[in-house]
């Protein structure tokens, strides 16, 4: 595992706020799904988690799991679909009584949850669980509490550019070396990774 990520061991039925939300201890419990991104940054900011705010974006091992997962949502009656992707990349499920929207990702598969992890673009994003433990990049605490923007990796620059408008709403913002290594990177890639058919995981 890459020196930059730290592991600890981590069950959302112990742990907070988390454990309150629907279904989600059961649906680690598989270790066939991941959750990762934006409610765990927030679970780590030690903020009141609220459902209007932040989604629950699941990935997965394979597209069995992928399948398997929206057809258990589809037969629970405390949820409804709300959105399908034509391509089948993503499911969002909501969750009636409480407001919890569920993003089922399935633009790419992860064998593990190193893989998920390390596809997210900014550091203070870079951390997801699993049933038993929870990875995370070394700097993404602090750079959540200095509300900073750092590049981890740029494999989306259209989907990237997006989110960091939206955290810049939140209060973040981005240093100029920043800014000046993801024209770098776009200028030297080539123009099919500015596919604006993507989906754009939130």
């Amino acid at each position: 595992m890459d020196s930059d990520f730290e592991e600890i061991p981590f069950r959302v039925s112990s742990w907070g706020t988390l454990r309150d939300i629907p279904f989600l201890a059961s649906l680690l419990s598989s270790n066939r799904i991941f959750l990762g991104g934006g409610l765990l940054r927030e679970f780590l900011g030690y903020t009141v988690l609220d459902p209007k705010k932040t989604d629950i974006d699941l990935f997965f091992q394979d597209a069995e799991t992928y399948h398997a997962t929206k057809e258990w949502f589809e037969r629970e009656p405390s949820v409804e679909k709300i959105y399908q992707c034509p391509e089948d990349k993503l499911a969002t499920y909501l969750h009636k009584e409480t407001g919890w929207k569920y993003q089922c990702i399935a633009v790419s598969f992860y064998p593990t949850l190193f893989e998920v992890v390390d596809s997210f673009d900014f550091v203070s994003i870079c951390i997801g669980i699993d049933g038993e433990r929870m990875l995370l990049h070394k700097d993404c605490i602090e750079d959540n509490k200095n509300r900073q923007l750092r590049w981890h990796k740029i494999t989306y620059p259209s989907a990237s550019l997006k989110r960091l408008m939206k955290y810049a709403r939140k209060g973040y913002s981005m240093g100029e070396a920043e800014y000046q290594y993801f024209v770098d990177c776009c200028w030297n890639r080539s123009e099919d990774i500015f596919n604006k058919s993507l989906v754009y995981v939130d």
